[in-house]
């Protein structure tokens, strides 16, 4: 009786040893398809959005496999149109009129995104600056004020940044309204300065590394996010989607709850667009302007230079696409002019020999 009891234990135990095996790789073989199957949809939306790149109706060649060329575009002269997260305050409003009298001259399309401080200032300052556009975005004037948060729970924080939302927002609105899309979107910090010519370049080498969903700039990572520091330039098909998800859903249902670069890469791109940004050398951030930046080491090996702010300028920023106007050539921009970081002096002419890359 003994030796029944324990040879039908041991069937039982058996059994259990081959359901619970069972029971795990019928789990193991979900979790497998389950992959397979997203895999599969991100690769149908990708061939897609490809197709889209490649109807008759608004391409001239339906057949190529590369990258898609309107039959109003130069294949090597993309169209962009830019927009400059801007504020009519003083200070602010002199880098504003700054771009619009240096590079903005070189560009077909581009609009300063404005708060509601100084208004009519702002409107006289731009009535004598014809191909610039000025558009005042209601609720933002508090944008900057997180410079001015006591601490991580500070209530102006999330002031600030429900007025970036906005701002961002207010890119993908005004896009929607344009009568003629363009190639790419570029949406740049007012510190920062643009060669045309460069970033055409740059962005057509970047596009076949990251279609059909590019979204470029100067790649930085917090808490295990990628986002871009000084602005980014977005391709017409990212813009699309991100226009109608904008539309579709609320800040909170994006979970969309802090600011317009970490915050928004995250929830926006990363979570809801599964798109991650691409780092292009040639867009440099305030941000990477220190020793201990890989970017910053790359360029002064690249160009054989110990690294001397006056270096830099003369032999990097002429490569570059976008790039911190603390970097910009003395004979654009006038030495008294420049911007300077916190903590650099800026006593008159010593500024080009005491301000030099940041060390911290």
């Amino acid at each position: 009786m003994e030796i029944i009891s324990s040879r039908l234990f041991l069937s039982v135990a058996g059994v259990v040893t081959v359901l619970v095996a069972l029971t795990y790789k019928s789990g193991f073989i979900v979790g497998v398809l389950s992959n397979i199957n997203n895999e599969q949809q991100h690769q149908q939306r990708r061939q897609q959005s490809s197709l889209r790149q490649l109807s008759i109706d608004e391409y001239s060649d339906p057949k190529t496999t590369d990258q898609a060329i309107r039959p109003d575009q130069e294949e090597d002269n993309p169209s962009i149109r830019f927009y400059i997260k801007a504020s009519g305050k003083e200070k602010y409003l002199a880098r504003a009129k700054h771009i619009a009298d240096t590079w903005a001259k070189d560009v077909d399309d581009i609009t300063f995104l404005m708060d509601d401080s100084n208004h009519e200032e702002v409107d006289e300052a731009f009535s004598t600056r014809k191909w610039a556009k000025v558009k005042h975005v209601k609720g933002t004037d508090k944008q900057g004020e997180y410079k001015h948060a006591t601490g991580r729970y500070d209530p102006i924080l999330k002031v600030a940044w429900a007025a970036q939302r906005l701002k961002t927002r207010a890119v993908f609105t005004e896009e929607e309204e344009q009568n003629s899309p363009v190639d790419w979107v570029c949406y740049i910090d007012d510190d920062m300065v643009v060669n045309v010519s460069n970033l055409k370049k740059e962005l057509l080498k970047k596009e076949s590394e990251c279609a059909p969903d590019c979204i470029i700039g100067d790649q930085k990572v917090h808490g295990g996010t990628k986002f871009t520091a000084g602005g980014w330039c977005m391709n017409q098909d990212l813009v699309q989607r991100t226009t109608t998800l904008l539309k579709q859903k609320t800040d909170d249902e994006l979970f969309w709850r802090s600011t317009d670069d970490v915050s928004f890469h995250h929830a926006v791109m990363n979570v809801a667009l599964d798109v991650v940004v691409t780092d292009s050398l040639l867009f440099f951030s305030e941000i990477s302007w220190h020793r201990r930046s890989a970017k910053y080491n790359s360029h002064v090996q690249s160009q054989n230079i110990t690294g001397t702010l006056m270096e830099f300028v003369e032999n990097v920023s002429p490569i570059l696409a976008v790039y911190h106007n603390g970097l910009e050539p003395k004979s654009i921009r006038p030495l008294e002019d420049l911007v300077v970081k916190e903590g650099i002096t800026e006593e008159g002419t010593e500024v080009t020999v005491k301000r030099g890359i940041m060390d911290t």
